[in-house]
């Protein structure tokens, strides 16, 4: 079966030919490219396989690919054609057929990813995180569910592993991190001042003066505690997210931060550095939904799989707004004008608890944590996988994935719900506590064109009614208007 594999665009595939085939290869894995196009040449998959990649093996018979844990390189594919660029993919079909119900799934879920291959457009599939396909036939080669155990936790090995993680990804001399006044940037900052790193760091701060709530003030403290040289990089608008610019990023999942982040670091002239963020954060040691769906569930004796479901719907689509299992009014509203709404949003609830009843004899925070990272953690990377710039995310790892989901969930979030435990713990003699008592608003340059509108007399007027919905993400796709 013959696949072409479009190159057209930036990241490129590395290219190793083979007797019996050809192999493309994107990022770094535990295996060489060689020795994996090897055991594809001999019709084995390399099941144990880890890292950060992505590639597609072009044999004499058959065709192969996979993504990694978090598809932190995506590959989307049609009969036809493989890419990791789904604008690109998107591009070779004549007359692209919009997926209604895919569109409205992702808007239900805030953007996030789920575990169904399927996309915005019909006839282009996506590889699932932890899956391969051969032949247009997807297998998952990670077991997820194995890994929600409950090991004695190993504090050396974990605050080793973080801090040979943030070396090896780490150029030599140039390197950036986005402090957003988190706590997980807030971790990295603090443990490349233990490292003795940061002269090979810029630390930027990006904020708009248009922002209803900002971080600024919050990392103005950090910085003040850490002694850090924060550069405060003010980005009045983010640009519109429809430009030319723009269109690769936001081909499948669309997120209004992602277009800030690239103007400050691009406006700070840092787009030539190594960039780190503190994405996955959340989904790895406990993030801002957790406590919310704990407190609910603590409520709610017998609570099950398909409420669970229910909440997590309902508090991705009102960003935090709405919790219960009646669904939100965006929702009901929409079911009611669209069955095609309604059909999706009961599969999306009834996918979810399916998920979470394979984790039943699991403890509940470890199953929240679980789903956070599969559903949300793709998406976290999206925007940056389809990016020319050179960015790094520690905490995406998949070496952390493997410690974090093997030791007890009460190492993560502990102390009535305090959020990312495990990271204060381990660093706290070298970090700011202001990110850990004190509540984040969330990144939120806006996009002009999106957000606002500028009257005769120069003043800016919020167009949608929520600075909620100014700061956080805002979900378009190429056209199509759930």
């Amino acid at each position: 079966m013959f696949m072409t594999v479009l190159q057209k665009n930036l990241p490129s595939f590395q290219e190793f030919s083979h007797p019996r085939g050809k192999l493309y290869w994107l990022g770094n894995a535990n295996q060489t490219p060689i020795r994996v196009a090897e055991a594809l040449a001999d019709g084995r998959f390399p099941h144990e396989i880890r890292g950060s990649f992505a590639f597609v093996w072009v044999g004499q018979a058959e065709w192969v690919a996979a993504v990694d844990h978090l598809a932190t390189y995506p590959l989307f594919f049609t009969e036809a054609t493989i890419s990791n660029l789904f604008s690109d993919l998107s591009e070779t079909l004549d007359r692209p057929e919009k997926n209604p119900s895919v569109c409205y799934q992702l808007s239900f879920l805030g953007g996030h990813s789920f575990f169904s291959d399927a996309t915005t457009i019909k006839k282009i599939r996506r590889i699932c995180p932890g899956h391969y396909v051969k032949n247009g036939v997807a297998k998952p080669y990670i077991d997820f569910w194995s890994y929600l155990g409950d090991e004695p936790g190993n504090p050396v090995k974990f605050r080793q592993t973080v801090e040979q993680i943030i070396s090896e990804y780490a150029s030599p001399n140039e390197n950036a991190l986005l402090l957003s006044g988190g706590t997980d940037s807030t971790a990295i900052a603090g443990i490349t001042k233990k490292l003795g790193m940061e002269n090979r760091f810029r630390y930027i701060h990006a904020h708009s003066p248009l922002q209803i709530y900002s971080e600024k003030k919050n990392v103005e403290r950090i910085a003040e505690d850490m002694q850090l040289p924060v550069h405060f990089q003010e980005v009045e608008y983010s640009g519109d997210i429809d430009e030319e610019i723009s269109r690769r990023q936001f081909g499948f999942w669309i997120e209004n931060p992602f277009p800030g982040k690239r103007r400050a670091i691009e406006l700070a002239g840092c787009k030539d550095r190594t960039i780190f963020t503190g994405e996955i954060g959340d989904q790895l040691f406990g993030g801002p939904k957790n406590p919310a769906l704990l407190n609910y569930a603590f409520q709610t004796k017998n609570i099950s799989a398909e409420q669970v479901a229910r909440i997590w719907v309902n508090l991705s689509d009102s960003y935090g707004r709405e919790c219960g299992t009646v669904p939100s009014k965006r929702v009901r509203a929409l079911c009611e004008m669209d069955p095609i709404a309604h059909t999706a949003y009961e599969d999306l609830v009834g996918n979810i608890a399916n998920y979470f009843e394979l984790m039943r004899s699991r403890d509940f925070l470890h199953r929240i944590l679980m789903l956070n990272y599969l559903i949300k953690g793709p998406y976290r990377m999206w925007a940056y996988s389809q990016d020319t710039f050179t960015w790094r995310h520690p905490f995406a790892d998949w070496r952390l994935f493997d410690l974090c989901f093997r030791s007890p969930s009460n190492e993560k979030v502990r102390d009535g719900g305090v959020q990312k435990w495990i990271l204060w713990n381990e660093w706290k003699n070298y970090l700011s506590e202001i990110p850990w008592r004190t509540k984040k608003h969330g990144f939120g340059i806006p996009a002009k064109d999106k957000f606002y509108k500028v009257s005769g007399d120069g003043n800016v007027k919020s167009v949608r009614a929520s600075a909620k919905q100014i700061g956080g993400p805002s979900l378009l796709y190429r056209g199509v208007s759930p």
